[in-house]
């Protein structure tokens, strides 16, 4: 591109010198012509016969290179006065060529031909000197802007290198190591930074993924275990009695339906990690499905003394799965009946907030604890032993799981208050009204 822009400038300026030199010369041309007709009207008003003046005329003028001969115009000449012609005549190779001018002009009474002859081999020679000097620079300019645009492309790529050849050798154990040039304010230093922002992000999902993976063989490494053992227990004692095994069959069969929720959970959350519940939504009514979610609730929860109240009865429309939406609601109200206190009431509100659907979750159980605020919705994070809170068996995936599903529904979840007069979680979720 640089060497097309410069022959295309040294183009453009040879042939501004080829038309200069032409209207130079054209213009000595002219001037010579008009001279020697001023001398030979001057001549012929003295009186003196036309042969002699235009022989004066000619004789007395010296105009450069520039050759003069004049005629009288013949009757049939069809010019009119005052008419040029302009004309070049090719020479021998070695000469050069030959610019001819011839003019009709008036020299009362008579009419006279004029014709002005100058040698262009100067003029050639000085082009041909041009072509040369423009070539030669042309050459010198390309080089030079060659291996000046060389030289700078290494070194503004040459960083571009270095991140290259570093992101090459980074492999999953490397990512909590930076790329280098992040601290350079420019388009590569904010490069760097983003692709380290990027890095950050990869090795804490890494991070977070081992952690699980550390999490989900632990929770089930102990149901597994009480299996091997009651199978164990069992094979050893050959005398035991049919109640007995009846016993063991009965304990087999509830840590096996614990490991069979738990498996259930865990799938559950990879589809939604992975984007497995993007699939057509249908329009629902929040409110309803929050009331037949309650009323499924209503025999566990008077079994525990605890009142479930749904405070609303307007439709609440939005997008979404039922059974999934469902699902988060049971784990929601089963965490709250967990924790409520006998005698106690769980209000569930169903409103209207802008472009959204809100559901809140509000029961009267001792509160979530600070230390564990931050985490609440972690994976296999339960509530350790402290006054007043029931033990339970879950594996505390329940928070987490409601808020993968609220998240595949384009919602949130979140912990909006906890003391120790209760909780609330609170679901907002886009309207589809």
């Amino acid at each position: 591109m640089l060497a097309i822009v410069v022959l295309l400038i040294e183009g453009a300026s040879y042939l501004a010198v080829v038309t200069l030199l032409a209207q130079r010369g054209d213009r000595l041309l002219a001037s010579a012509t008009n001279a020697l007709v001023r001398d030979l009207r001057t001549e012929l008003e003295r009186g003196k016969p036309a042969a002699a003046a235009i022989e004066t005329a000619v004789h007395d003028l010296r105009f450069g290179d520039v050759t003069l001969e004049i005629r009288l115009a013949t009757p049939t000449d069809p010019r009119l006065t005052g008419a040029v012609l302009l004309s070049t005549v090719r020479g021998p190779t070695d000469g050069g060529d030959t610019r001819v001018r011839s003019e009709v002009v008036e020299a009362s009474p008579l009419r006279f031909e004029v014709t002005a002859t100058r040698s262009l081999f100067e003029d050639q020679e000085t082009l041909e000197a041009v072509q040369r000097a423009y070539l030669l620079a042309a050459a010198l300019a390309i080089a030079l802007s060659a291996l000046v645009t060389w030289r700078l492309a290494s070194a503004a790529l040459a960083p571009v290198e270095a991140l290259t050849a570093r992101a090459a050798t980074l492999g999953s154990g490397d990512l909590h190591e930076r790329l280098p040039g992040a601290d350079v304010d420019n388009e590569l230093g904010r490069l760097s930074l983003m692709l380290n922002g990027m890095l950050e992000r990869i090795d804490g999902a890494f991070a977070q993924q081992r952690q699980f993976v550390a999490d989900a063989s632990h929770e089930l490494r102990t149901p597994i275990a009480v299996l091997r053992t009651e199978i164990d227990v069992t094979r050893a004692n050959a005398d035991r009695s049919a109640t007995e095994y009846r016993e063991t069959l009965q304990r087999v069969h509830g840590v096996t339906g614990r490991l069979e929720r738990l498996v259930a959970d865990l799938f559950l959350l990879a589809r939604t990690d992975a984007g497995g519940s993007t699939m057509p939504q249908d329009r629902l009514d929040m409110t309803a499905l929050v009331h037949e979610t309650c009323d499924l609730l209503t025999g566990l929860a008077e079994e525990r003394g605890v009142q479930l109240v749904v405070e609303s009865t307007e439709p609440m429309p939005v997008l979404g799965l039922s059974a999934q939406l469902e699902r988060v609601m049971l784990n929601l109200l089963d965490n709250a009946l967990r924790f409520a206190p006998r005698e106690s009431t769980i209000r569930v509100t169903v409103l209207r907030d802008g472009p959204s659907v809100c559901v809140e979750v509000q029961d009267a159980g001792p509160g979530v604890p600070e230390s564990l605020r931050p985490h609440v919705f972690d994976r296999f994070r339960r509530r350790g032993p402290d006054a007043g809170a029931p033990t339970h068996d879950g594996a505390g995936l329940g928070l987490a799981i409601a808020q993968s599903l609220v998240r595949a529904h384009g919602g949130t979840l979140s912990l909006r208050a906890t003391g120790a007069d209760g909780s609330t979680f609170r679901i907002v979720l886009p309207s589809a009204a």
